[in-house]
């Protein structure tokens, strides 16, 4: 492509010149940093593979009662819709609630809400609780997508427990998820509370949980004192933008694209007089 030496002059300098005007629109700013001791809160008590699937064992032991009421729940809802279809008489079916049914909860909604009120019953806030007082928090946390869902239980575990009642958190093993929704007749439960302490059924699995897994420990919890943030300045450049509502800078964006549509005509003048002689 053939090209004129002002266009090539007039190129050049553009570069320069923007080059020259990206190095003067900067300033120098001094960031700040905050140390944050608070971010080192996830920490979960180390389990054994061996110890792992046995607690899952007992736990979907546990759990059997509750998942048959599921299955049997869930065949008279599909034969209601059967004899509703077929305009049959219906028959009065009474399913009673399984014994463990007020000692759990199921979820991450539930299980969260329960923490929360134990730690306000512990800091006087609330008399009674309304959920259930749970005491072994067991969650399939290799398998729950995104990880933020499962990193704040290490810290409500902390804030729920007592001398008298701690909380013990376990995570089981890969692919748990599966087995627990199979064993509750409910899919994609990856969460569930148990009151250990006052569910006589619970018994075995709380012992057992009690003897092989530790206590959830972040250190910051254990003496809330308050110190002075450490806050560090760094120091660097920013560019210097104009303001959305700066006429002059629109005006010289403005006579900008007006110079470059001019030199481009110039150009091509130029290009198709010399093509001529």
């Amino acid at each position: 492509m053939y090209t004129s030496g002002g266009q090539k002059k007039r190129k050049n300098q553009g570069q320069q010149g923007s080059l020259r005007e990206a190095e003067i629109k900067k300033r120098q700013v001094y960031k700040p940093i905050l140390d944050n001791p608070y971010t080192q809160s996830n920490n979960w008590p180390y389990v054994e593979p061996s110890v792992g699937k046995d607690i899952l064992d007992l736990l979907c032991k546990l759990l059997e009662p509750l998942g048959n009421a599921n299955r049997i729940a869930h065949s008279e809802k599909q034969r209601k819709q059967r004899r509703d279809e077929n305009r049959q008489k219906e028959v009065v079916f009474k399913l009673e609630k399984p014994e463990i049914l007020p000692y759990l909860t199921i979820g991450f909604n539930s299980t969260v809400e329960a923490l929360e009120l134990k730690s306000k019953l512990n800091r006087g806030e609330i008399k009674k609780l309304k959920k259930p007082d749970i005491s072994l928090i067991f969650v399939c946390k290799a398998d729950i997508q995104p990880p933020l869902l499962t990193q704040g239980f290490p810290i409500l575990a902390v804030l729920a427990s007592t001398n008298e009642n701690p909380c013990k958190l376990v995570q089981l093993p890969r692919n748990s998820i599966e087995r627990l929704s199979a064993a509750l007749n409910q899919p994609h439960t990856g969460i569930v509370g148990v009151n250990g302490k006052d569910f006589p059924g619970a018994k075995i699995l709380r012992d057992f949980v009690m003897e092989k897994i530790g206590d959830v420990n972040i250190e910051w919890l254990n003496d809330l004192v308050f110190q002075q943030p450490n806050i560090k300045l760094i120091n660097t450049t920013q560019p210097i933008m104009p303001k959305k509502n700066d006429q002059k800078a629109k005006n010289a964006k403005m006579k900008a694209q007006a110079k470059q549509e001019k030199d481009i005509k110039e150009d091509s003048k130029e290009i198709a007089k010399k093509k001529k002689d």
